[in-house]
């Protein structure tokens, strides 16, 4: 009895019973075609053995494969995988060429076959492998046909579809039984989609879960595996912590709340807005890039303090703000009237309690003078014609003096004025040198580095809107928080024991500022003075933070509700209408601290029921009566309660030519300034009418309100002579000459009238019965409205204006000379 070894077909997976003969020897299957290789294990073979396998007698003869050929064409080159199984076995012995891979490592290519003509069409690599890389080329087994079946489309993407690859043993010099009859069906074995699905989707949810893992753990992970982390940074837009910031203990302790709270420095800002007798400053709120009602000057310091690594942590704040701007603040800041006394004790309590190793800057943005060849500061009481309202620089000069820290940085953003040039009040003229000289040099000893925003000559600016770039207000300040912001004016490198960057700080304002300001007035260029930084106390991250101070207290006010009526009866839009923008005109009964004791004979409470009684009965309260309708002529008259009153203020520009259409224009504007003069010209000569009965008057609260709407009037019907004259100008072509590069003429206020002498009486009269107010009714808000009246400047001057040309380059503009 022929003895047999077992082996099973790959391809239809039916056991196959083959010669002992031919054990270990490469055979094909009949019934599918596959070739395989016996399991090794002889048995006897029965009758239903040989039912079962059908191997043609006699025993056949070992035939050699035909010789590997490379394929017409060479596929891409792709890196071999480690392991290369054997070709995949269909039970369709056809596979179109073009598919080419060779043996695996350790296998030797078949010896050719004499008579053997490769087919055109070769093996393709198994299921999920890349392309066969070059090199390992086989032609098919003898047999097997040279052309793909009828209906074939190779598959777009290299190789047709084929079942996943199985193991098996690599394949051997093949003995092959013969070949069988193709059957016309495949068997495919029906695969569990639904169960793919399931894996599927556990196996990414696994991914997923292990993704989240990793970013939670990320920090445990890295410590595990060796990996040290970078450290976190701080958003820079949220000022209270440094790039590189990280928890620890409290300062005083060797450790700090973060890496900002390590660096010894602090910053006290002190802003005054809402002058009573000079230029109002615009404070910035709510505008651009803030929003949300909060101060721009707050957000702009709070940015300095983040960019020079000034702590702002909630256990060591060392940024401190005073201010009278309007506007949401942050902690460590005070909302005060910005009084002389409250201005300068701020200073000596920040200076008292600053340490020996800490860096300090004190900002001081407002106005500054010379009186009789000494400097001051203004406060917002102050009166430049009463020198002892003002802070005298050497008192500010002493108490920063005194300050204990090893450098200190002053930063006077003073001499400030709007873009358009325009000047309602004192305090923005020029620098003058004499006032650069006093503030650049600081008292003998004092070792203070100074910083002036502007120079000899100049003005420092401030705007009156914010863009998505600058804030509104100092133009310094925001060139400073700019040039930081983008880092050129910091340094994230600095350690605790460096020093200010001051010299730094002064040069990368400068083209900030030309190009920020420079096509609407001269550039201001800042300027460092003061004493050299000389000497270092070394850095102790065990000292305790310098401690936080008290604000001083407001000063005790009248309620603003006890103002009430008599504001209601007296607060009347500047001369200029649209001029003073700044803020402050509408809220003096929450600025100046009046005390009760100066009311107490004012009896401000009945003020109200007797302007009630004055309308109803003018025959009774005849000096009542006309003092309340005048206030309310030039109130109605002057914007309106509404902005719609007969004058709104006229042009503040001017380009082009003067051409008669031009001057038709002119003359519409005209008409406002012709109908409301007759009318005040009569108004005031019904007031002067009534002096002798004023003089009799026993409220002190009405007789000086009679003298205050008098002396509005004549201050009013000076400037409509005024306002009239200018715009004439332009229709008798006396307009002053273009200058080179200007854009334009910018109609600004000016302390000298240019009008005639007649007209000039008014103002000068009003300037007599505003003095005189002042003097006689001190402490009171007839004081304080009168002498804020009395430097309202009431001259209109035509200059070159430099806003930016709004029209094609093209237009010109020819100006005539002043005749």
């Amino acid at each position: 009895m022929q003895r047999s070894v077992f082996a099973t077909c790959p391809g239809c997976q039916e056991v196959l019973r083959i010669p002992a003969t031919w054990a270990d020897k490469a055979v094909k299957c009949k019934k599918c075609g596959s070739v395989v290789r016996s399991t090794g294990k002889v048995v006897a073979a029965g009758p239903a053995a040989a039912n079962a396998f059908a191997f043609d007698e006699p025993e056949p003869e070992l035939v050699a494969p035909a010789p590997f050929v490379p394929a017409a064409e060479t596929p891409p080159t792709i890196s071999a995988p480690p392991v290369y199984g054997p070709p995949p076995m269909q039970p369709q012995a056809v596979v179109p060429g073009g598919y080419q891979y060779g043996p695996p490592p350790g296998y030797s290519y078949p010896p050719a076959q004499p008579g053997y003509t490769p087919a055109p069409y070769s093996y393709g690599p198994p299921l999920g492998y890349p392309g066969t890389p070059p090199g390992y080329p086989y032609a098919p087994p003898p047999g097997y046909p040279g052309a793909p079946p009828a209906g074939y489309a190779p598959n777009p993407y290299g190789y047709p579809p084929q079942p996943q690859p199985q193991a098996f043993a690599p394949p051997a010099p093949e003995v092959f039984a013969e070949q069988p009859k193709l059957s016309p069906k495949r068997r495919y074995k029906k695969s569990n989609n639904t169960l793919k699905l399931i894996v599927m989707a556990a196996f990414f949810l696994i991914i997923a879960g292990g993704v989240a893992a990793a970013v939670m753990f990320q920090d445990n992970v890295k410590s595990l595996v060796g990996i040290k982390s970078k450290p976190k940074s701080t958003d820079p837009e949220t000022p209270g912590a440094a790039p590189g910031a990280t928890a620890a203990t409290k300062p005083g302790s060797g450790a700090v709340a973060n890496a900002s709270a390590a660096f010894p420095r602090r910053m006290l800002f002190i802003g005054i807005t809402k002058y009573l007798y000079c230029n109002t400053l615009h404070g910035g709120v709510n505008g651009g890039p803030t929003g949300n009602g909060r101060s721009e000057f707050a957000e702009a310091a709070k940015q300095l303090a983040f960019q020079f690594r000034v702590p702002t942590d909630k256990d060591n704040n060392q940024l401190f703000l005073l201010t009278d701007a309007e506007g949401k603040l942050a902690s460590n800041a005070a909302q005060r009237p910005m009084l002389k006394d409250v201005v300068l004790d701020t200073v000596k309590r920040f200076a008292d309690s600053s340490r020996g190793q800490d860096r300090v800057v004190f900002y001081f943005g407002g106005h500054a003078t010379m009186k009789d060849g000494k400097a001051y500061l203004v406060p917002v009481e102050g009166d430049l014609n009463e020198v002892e309202s003002l802070l005298p620089l050497s008192d500010f000069f002493a108490a920063v003096k005194d300050c204990p820290a090893q450098q200190k940085v002053v930063l006077f953003d003073v001499c400030r004025a709007n873009t358009d040039g325009n000047v309602v009040r004192p305090g923005s003229e020029a620098m003058a040198e004499e006032l650069e000289k006093a503030l650049l040099t600081p008292t003998d000893g004092a070792n203070i580095q100074v910083i002036t925003a502007c120079s000899a000559g100049q003005n420092a600016a401030e705007l009156q809107t914010s863009d998505g770039e600058h804030f509104a207000g100092s133009a310094f300040l925001n060139a400073l928080r700019v040039a930081a912001k983008q880092s050129k004016a910091g340094n994230k490198s600095m350690k605790p024991e460096d020093p200010l960057p001051v010299k730094t700080w002064v040069e990368v304002t400068k083209p900030i500022l030309a190009d920020y300001v420079g096509v609407k007035m001269q550039a201001p260029v800042p300027k460092l003075g003061g004493g050299e930084l000389a000497g270092a106390v070394g850095y102790n991250g065990d000292e305790a933070a310098a401690k936080r101070f008290d604000f001083p207290a407001a000063p005790e006010m009248v309620e603003a509700s006890k103002l009430k009526d008599v504001f209601a009866l007296l607060d009347l839009k500047p001369v200029h209408v649209k001029s003073d923008s700044a803020g402050g005109e509408d809220s003096i009964e929450m600025t100046f601290p009046f005390q009760s004791a100066a009311l107490e004979a004012y009896k401000l409470e009945l003020i109200g029921k007797e302007m009630e009684d004055a309308t109803k009965d003018a025959d009774k309260f005849p000096l009542r009566t006309k003092t309340v309708l005048a206030l309310n002529t030039i109130r109605d008259n002057w914007g309106g309660r509404d902005g719609k009153g007969k004058f709104n203020g006229i042009r503040n520009s001017f380009a082009g030519e003067t051409s008669n259409n031009v001057k038709d224009e002119i003359k519409k504007e005209q008409i406002p300034l012709a109908t409301l003069t007759p009318d005040l010209e009569d108004l005031v000569r019904e007031l002067e009418a009534l002096t002798a009965e004023a003089e009799k008057e026993e409220s002190k609260a009405w007789k000086a309100s009679f003298y205050y709407a008098l002396a509005q009037a004549k201050s009013r019907l000076a400037y409509l002579h005024e306002a009239n004259l200018a715009l004439g100008k332009v229709l008798t072509d006396s307009l002053p000459e273009q200058l080179d590069k200007s854009l334009g003429l910018q109609l600004v206020s000016v302390e000298k009238m240019q009008s005639k002498k007649e007209f000039r009486k008014f103002s000068d009269e009003a300037k007599v019965l505003y003095d005189a107010l002042a003097t006689e009714h001190k402490g009171t808000p007839w004081e304080v409205l009168a002498k804020r009246a009395r430097v309202e400047s009431l001259g209109l001057e035509w200059k070159a204006y430099m806003k930016p040309k709004e029209t094609g380059d093209d237009d010109k503009m020819e100006m005539k000379k002043d005749k």
